[in-house]
């Protein structure tokens, strides 16, 4: 929890103008935070409250969040698999890409991995440099959050034949891989196979990410149904005109098209 409210502080400071809330009679209803790095947009939150879904608060609080990134050409956003909370998306311009989870326990522990090291925030331009060849833009800035006070790990390969790395959290799952090429993208993830421990839990693989598959199942771990669905778009966001304010007044929001939970 701590950590999850530094994260909200953080896009709070960073992003003040892609952070809205829908107000009803002094009561919040619903909030939505979205980032802008460079040419980059991603959807950080969005929420409705449970009894006020349905009644196109999350429709309006999504386009508040994609006026903050009309001029970025390339935008992310982890949906659920709520079908309204799709349906949206979809109609926002975003390809859906469904996401499956490795999980279970490493009973195949992969072998060290040479070129792998434990990363500092000294390599935080590296990072910056493998994101903005893969998403167009740099997010280190998000990244030391996660690394403060032991939160999160960073693993770094830094080689001739390839770049990349690895946020892991307290517990050694996957959070974030990056990598200029797929055999680097697979160092990266046996090395944090390899110290997971017991238990490992490897998310948000999609069929571009067909080069983690033999890894994690030579580890043992199991494929699964994913919770989540990939909402990307990598053409310049069609954005419709909304109002621009840190409060978005839902009481002439039509009863249609709402959004649900989405976090």
């Amino acid at each position: 929890m701590a950590l999850q409210r530094r994260l909200l502080d953080h896009l709070l400071a960073t992003d003040p103008d892609g952070c809205f809330v829908a107000e009803d009679g002094g009561r919040v209803v619903g909030v939505a935070l979205a980032l802008r790095r460079a040419d980059f947009w991603g959807l950080s939150l969005l929420n409705v409250a449970p009894d006020r879904q349905g009644q196109g608060i999350g429709r309006r609080l999504l386009q508040a969040t994609l006026s903050y990134g009309e001029a970025c050409a390339r935008g992310l956003i982890l949906s659920s698999r709520d079908p309204g909370a799709m349906r949206r998306y979809a109609l926002a311009g975003f390809q859906l890409h469904p996401i499956v989870k490795a999980t279970g326990t490493v009973h195949r522990p992969p072998p060290a991995q040479p070129g792998i090291r434990d990363g500092t925030t000294q390599d935080l331009d590296l990072v910056d440099t493998v994101n903005a060849g893969l998403r167009g833009a740099g997010h280190s800035v998000d990244l030391k959050p996660l690394l403060a006070d032991g939160d999160g790990q960073l693993l770094v390969a830094d080689t001739a034949s390839g770049q990349g790395y690895a946020v892991l959290d307290i517990d050694s799952d996957v959070l974030l891989l990056g990598a200029t090429d797929a055999p680097t993208a697979q160092a990266l993830l046996a090395a944090a196979l390899r110290q997971a421990g017991d238990e490992a839990d490897v998310g948000h693989l999609t069929a571009e990410q067909g080069w983690a598959v033999p890894v994690v199942l030579a580890a043992g771990l199991a494929a699964t149904k994913g919770t989540r669905v990939l909402a990307g778009v990598c053409a310049t966001l069609a954005i419709p005109a909304v109002r621009r304010a840190a409060v978005v007044d839902d009481r002439s929001a039509s009863a249609e098209d709402g959004v649900a939970s989405d976090t």
